[in-house]
């Protein structure tokens, strides 16, 4: 009878510690058993509010087509038109131009300021300097339109920017050095 003891305080030493009863046993498979439950329930949310998500984002893609629709047909009506005459199809562009415009604003979409402005780095894109008889940083042109939406850029508008009035080597095409 001595060796049963023996026996149990050797496994004891083996496990590090006392030995599992059977109802220490079910606990730890029930928990086990709950965890993977848990572990499957959250990937089922997370795969279906993915689902959700992209599902949302392909609405909103599909409600801004049907917006943009009818500003796309002008344009091609624009240039079926078999007219001579320029002033009426740059009429017919400018009407496309500003129901396109009307409709970014409808989804809030802000165009971006950008003629006459000090050039700001953190809302400008500048893409080319050239003399001008503006402020060294002011910009000139605009060579893509920017927007923003609830403040946070969307897009940078790409801009041309002064590099201050033409000096005498800018004016003879020398260089200025």
């Amino acid at each position: 009878m001595g060796s049963k003891p023996q026996a149990r305080q050797d496994q004891r030493s083996q496990n590090k510690g006392p030995l599992p009863n059977d109802a220490t046993s079910n606990q730890i498979d029930s928990e086990r058993d709950a965890y993977v439950r848990l572990l499957a329930d959250f990937e089922n949310y997370r795969r279906n509010a993915e689902s959700r998500l992209q599902s949302s984002r392909q609405r909103g893609e599909d409600d801004m087509l049907q917006q943009l629709i009818p500003a796309i047909a002008d344009l091609e009506q624009a240039v079926q038109t078999k007219t001579h005459d320029a002033e009426a199809l740059r009429h017919g562009v400018d009407l496309a131009l500003r129901k396109l415009e009307s409709i970014l604003a409808g989804l809030g979409y802000e165009r971006i300021k950008t003629k006459g402005q000090l050039m700001d780095p953190t809302l400008h894109e500048a893409i080319a300097a050239r003399p001008a008889p503006k402020i060294h940083g002011t910009i000139i042109d605009e060579v893509t339109p920017g927007y923003r939406r609830n403040g946070r850029l969307v897009v940078a508008p790409k801009v041309v920017v002064s590099s201050g009035p033409a000096g005498p080597a800018d004016a003879k095409g020398g260089d200025p050095r």
